[in-house]
């Protein structure tokens, strides 16, 4: 029995030793060998790899970074109470900090500069500047004068909506009021009535404030009468209603004019006459701005132009301060450094319709505005007793109230935009 049994041993212990140094097996053994090997070391170094990370991550979130703080025509506090020139800061690291401003009187944010690629923004709502540094920075917050296009906005109440109608002459808009309507570039804002905080003296001559352009640009009125001129000396043509005509092409928003295309009209000749004698030192303060010598008509024989058509006293007046693009090479867009309110600009301050009433445009003046033509005799849209839109043939002699646009960023250095203490631009 014993014997037996150590005779089996004998051969489990052969097949095993068979299996064991068999090179099949013996390859699998290996491979698991190694596998087992590379897990344990590749878990070791995940787990160092992490605890890398996770000690790195928490000296971050535990880490304070320097932030200075520096105020330019303004001053800073913490708290927005106690507030220097300077301020320093210890954040912690990409944390929320905010930083409130005092700005001097007439002062406006500009920019804020941070060092070490560090980005703040600024809040000129609320005057505050909100930064999560991540590094050590200095931040430098600029602020500038307040430029005239802001100081309009700043210093008249602003209307959330145009007029409701057109038809009649301003005799209810609030005193003083700004409305919105888009132009070209944008939202301007215009005066409307009877309006007293719109003067501007500039070279040394006294100007009303028409409207902020959509670009930030100022457009002004000469408050008074630079003389008296025809607009055309000839007017047996529909052409002679253009600011220029003849043009060398069609003067479109996307193609201007600049007034050399083609040939001047009597006005064109003595508004640039004008600038020259009393304006050529000072362009530096006026742009190019856009003046619209609208074109477009009705008839054929018979032409009724757009202005026209737009603010007719016998149906509810559609002012517009964008300009449509004409088809004939006479008028249409045109960018100048001087030229004459359009009609619907004159509409937009007040001058439409009965009844007769006054507003801050006076002396009777030619517009910019064709109103209708015929083969012999061509009319333009001016003034009549500063009440509403009359017609006079080209050949008329009129009163001349010249317009400029102001840069968007040029400064006052006194005044609050009254008769007696208007707005000085530098």
């Amino acid at each position: 029995m014993l014997k037996g049994n150590i005779n089996y041993n004998k051969e489990l212990l052969k097949a095993q030793k068979q299996a064991l140094y068999n090179p099949k097996t013996k390859f699998f053994a290996s491979m698991a060998v190694c596998l087992l090997i590379t897990f344990i070391a590749y878990s070791f170094a995940l787990f160092e790899y992490n605890s890398d990370i996770s000690i790195a991550y928490r000296a971050k979130i535990n880490k304070y970074v320097t932030v200075d703080v520096t105020a330019n025509n303004a001053t800073v506090s913490e708290t927005g109470t106690n507030s220097s020139k300077t301020v320093s800061s210890k954040v912690l690291y990409n944390t929320k900090k905010i930083y409130y401003f005092s700005p001097n009187d007439e002062y406006i944010f500009d920019e804020a500069i941070c060092t070490n690629n560090q980005t703040a923004s600024y809040d000129s709502t609320k005057n505050t500047l909100t930064i999560s540094p991540k590094d050590d920075t200095v931040c430098t917050v600029n602020f500038v004068k307040m430029p005239l296009s802001y100081k309009i906005l700043a210093d008249n109440p602003v209307s959330e909506s145009p007029p409701e109608t057109f038809a009649t002459t301003e005799t209810s808009a609030p005193i003083n009021t700004l409305f919105p309507m888009q132009d070209d570039d944008g939202t301007s804002y215009y005066f409307r009535g009877l309006v007293t905080s719109n003067y501007v003296s500039f070279a040394d001559i006294l100007w009303r404030i028409v409207r902020v352009n959509g670009d930030g640009t100022v457009r002004l009125v000469t408050d008074n009468s630079i003389g008296a001129s025809t607009f055309n000396k000839a007017t047996d043509d529909h052409k002679y209603v253009g600011y220029t005509y003849d043009n060398s092409h069609i003067c479109t928003k996307a193609n201007p004019c600049y007034g050399t295309e083609g040939t001047a009209s009597t006005i064109k000749t003595y508004l640039d006459e004008w600038y020259n004698t009393n304006l050529k030192s000072y362009e530096d303060k006026i742009v190019t701005g856009n003046y619209c010598n609208d074109t477009t008509y009705t008839g054929n024989t018979n032409r009724t132009y757009g202005a026209e058509n737009r603010l007719s006293p016998d149906m509810n007046p559609t002012p517009t301060l964008k300009c449509p693009d004409t088809s004939v090479n006479y008028g249409g867009n045109y960018k100048l450094k001087i030229g004459l309110l359009s009609a619907d600009e004159l509409a937009l301050t007040g001058v439409t319709g009965y009844p007769y009433s006054d507003t801050f445009v006076r002396w009777d003046p030619w517009s910019f505005s064709p109103s209708s033509s015929i083969q012999t005799r061509a009319f333009v849209t001016s003034i009549y007793g500063r009440t509403h839109n009359f017609i006079s043939a080209v050949d008329e002699r009129n009163s001349v109230q010249a317009v400029i646009n102001l840069k968007a960023d040029a400064l006052t250095t006194s005044g609050d935009g009254t008769e007696s203490n208007p707005y000085v631009v530098e």
